[in-house]
């Protein structure tokens, strides 16, 4: 985990200290976070850890914690699928959608906002590309088989014409249209949030686009001119904890 401290002295820290911790995921997430807080007024330490698994395994140590402003965050992951906390874990904080990204692009402003004509068709093709692939894995998980959600999109998604390159892909079948349906009236919240941006990304970026916009900046618009009710949610969430 390089730079962060281990699990025994992220504990030690908290109890020697009165200010807030917040425990999430990643350090790509600190971030979308640090936005969040600084919107609504509150200041605390953000403190990745290695996945959900590793929020978890912070969370069924939080007897050893003494210090009372502790949050833990989780993505929801494939439980956006399921709806299913598992048991024991049902006081975490989760995200709306499958991940914190997801919860920021919730509601698709950022379409609205930057998506001209062309960036709206182009968009629709990738979209309708990876949707294919995705529901495809989709599909294995329901099944209870092995699935990949990881995938990224500029990797199986040809850059000329934005068609699936099926032949890239392990074990792909034609899902079902029901599932590609699922998933096309929710991507905002239902595909996994890194590859929804990557998705974007590609059309933001592409080599013709008169304006071309980076991740970081497109992560900064997001959040910043097209806020979602998913992160006016967890905003509340955290303050409402922070504040007892």
């Amino acid at each position: 985990m390089g730079k962060y401290l281990s699990d025994d002295e992220l504990i030690a820290t908290i109890n020697h200290s009165s200010e807030p911790y917040i425990i999430i995921e990643g350090p790509d997430d600190v971030m979308i976070y640090r936005w969040m807080l600084d919107d609504i007024g509150f200041t605390a330490y953000l403190e990745p850890r290695n996945g959900c698994g590793g929020v978890r395994k912070m969370y069924d140590r939080r007897n050893e914690i003494k210090n009372a402003k502790v949050i833990f965050i989780c993505d929801k992951d494939t439980i956006v699928y399921t709806g299913v906390i598992p048991k024991g874990y049902e006081d975490i904080i989760y995200t709306t959608g499958y991940s914190i990204e997801n919860d920021l692009y919730q509601g698709r402003k950022l379409e609205k906002q930057l998506f001209e004509q062309k960036d709206r068709e182009l968009f629709e093709k990738a979209l309708s590309s990876f949707l294919r692939y995705y529901a495809c894995e989709l599909e294995k998980f329901q099944k209870g088989q092995e699935y990949n959600f990881r995938e990224k999109p500029e990797a199986i998604i040809n850059h000329k014409d934005y068609s699936l390159q099926v032949s890239l892909l392990n074990n792909f079948s034609e899902p079902s249209t029901k599932t590609i349906e699922y998933l096309n009236s929710g991507y905002d919240l239902l595909l996994r949030g890194h590859s929804l941006f990557k998705l974007v990304g590609m059309i933001l970026r592409r080599q013709n686009r008169k304006i071309q916009y980076r991740d970081d900046a497109i992560y900064e618009i997001c959040y910043k001119l097209c806020r979602s009710q998913c992160v006016e949610s967890l905003q509340n969430k955290i303050k409402t904890t922070l504040s007892i």
